[in-house]
């Protein structure tokens, strides 16, 4: 199971901007990062284009592998990974348990396909995907962009972050769910500056996150919201991803540490350990020795 975090606490309290430092150490640290966000304002969300420049679009920005809002009509998928995919890797990734999946648009693809012609028009001479397909019937779709796939899933309306991150968010080493404060998962709350925390029920309540914060407050350990590598340290202690993340390398030159930041470290170990395992006879190695000179 796919463990899962929330990020909570008032509106205003900076539960994004937290997100937006955090993300880019997760990453760096190997992990792959689903972020779920509560969309909470009312009636649901038609088309993919009113996610451009809002919240959600800022943490597929920031470092999240996947972002799902989940909205009054169902939950909208961004999948960045999949930009220019074609309509075949884009149903195996993102139509999982469909029965039949028709593609609109998408013209060139090699796919069997029918052609759409308006009354008193030719047809085009290359092949045409579905057209005129009503909306009203699909249980779940998907829409290709310049950015990536948005995958519709309307029959999860309402669902809770862990039915969410069972269903969208299958190879993600974490899920964090921002937003969701009455949802029983572990959760960090956000407290904006000069304000007492909420304390939301549901769940358990692992720790307060201040600008500056450190101690305890309310009986909970306080996390400084503007430290990241703290952040991430207390996050992976209290909530264990499916794949723990590699030792970060070390690099000695001539016995002396040389300082590398987490991303550096993680890349370097992730090369070494990919090269390593490529050879014959390297077994499971836990600890690799590199010396030149």
């Amino acid at each position: 199971m796919i463990p899962v975090v929330g990020i909570c606490g008032a509106s205003g309290s900076g539960k994004t901007t937290l997100l937006e430092k955090l993300l880019p150490e997760l990453k760096a640290r190997g992990l792959k990062v689903g972020v779920l966000k509560h969309h909470g304002h009312g009636g649901p969300i038609e088309t993919p284009a009113e996610w451009q420049g809002k919240d959600s679009q800022r943490l597929a920005q920031a470092g999240s592998t996947r972002v799902g809002l989940s909205h009054a009509g169902g939950v909208w998928l961004e999948a960045s990974g999949l930009a220019g995919a074609g309509p075949r890797a884009r149903a195996a990734r993102r139509l999982a348990g469909m029965g039949r999946v028709i593609g609109a648009g998408g013209k060139r693809a090699a796919l069997p396909q029918i052609a759409g012609v308006a009354p008193g028009r030719a047809p085009v001479r290359h092949p045409t995907a579905c057209a005129g397909v009503p909306r009203g019937g699909a249980t779940g779709g998907a829409v290709a962009q310049a950015g990536g796939v948005w995958r519709e899933a309307a029959g999860l309306a309402g669902a809770g972050p862990r039915a969410l991150a069972a269903r969208l968010m299958a190879g993600m080493d974490l899920v964090i769910a921002e937003g969701f404060k009455s949802a029983a998962i572990p959760k960090i709350e956000v407290v904006a500056p000069e304000r007492e925390p909420v304390l939301p029920s549901g769940g358990k309540l692992l720790a307060l996150a201040r600008r500056g914060g450190q101690g305890t407050e309310a009986g909970l350990p306080v996390v400084d919201a503007d430290d990241p590598v703290a952040l991430a340290d207390f996050l992976l202690e209290a909530v264990k991803p499916v794949t723990p993340p590699p030792e970060p390398a070390k690099l000695y030159l001539d016995g002396q540490e040389l300082p590398m930041n987490a991303f550096v470290s993680t890349i370097l170990s992730g090369m070494l350990r990919g090269f390593v395992s490529s050879l014959k006879g390297t077994g499971e190695a836990e600890k690799i020795e590199v010396r030149l000179g």
